[in-house]
């Protein structure tokens, strides 16, 4: 996404990473979540990965920036028709890419807190806790 869609900066330092330096970062922990799919990953600097942890991000914080930045990156691939099986995980979010990529920064982003927020509550009722860079 990075070579194909322009500069793409952390969501959490907003640093700008490059194809051969970032991690991707489960925004829920994978040890909540135990699952790769696409929309629950994001690129961000190694050092924010490593801090972060099993640590939640703050919603009200991260949440619209994770949103925008995913936003961004399908409507990239499916403009450039890059279409990998990969998008496919959007499908378990109740939509297509292509159903996506039409909607509004606003609607995506709605859809990510009804998403999100429900797996952040739980994840807090279990004793995680909340982070911010």
């Amino acid at each position: 996404m990075i070579q194909i869609g322009g500069p793409v900066r952390c969501i959490y330092t907003g640093h700008e990473l490059y194809p051969s330096d970032y991690e991707l970062d489960h925004f829920i922990p994978w040890s909540f979540v135990s699952h790769d799919l696409l929309w629950n990953l994001i690129p961000a600097d190694g050092c924010i990965n490593s801090s972060k942890s099993n640590y939640l991000p703050d919603l009200d914080i991260y949440l619209p920036k994770l949103a925008k930045l995913q936003h961004h990156s399908l409507k990239v691939s499916i403009q450039a028709n890059y279409l990998p099986a990969i998008l496919e995980d959007f499908l378990s979010l109740g939509y297509t890419p292509k159903e996506f990529v039409l909607m509004n920064e606003e609607e995506f982003l709605e859809v990510y807190r009804r998403t999100f927020g429900p797996m952040h509550q739980i994840a807090l009722n279990m004793g995680f806790e909340t982070w911010k860079y």
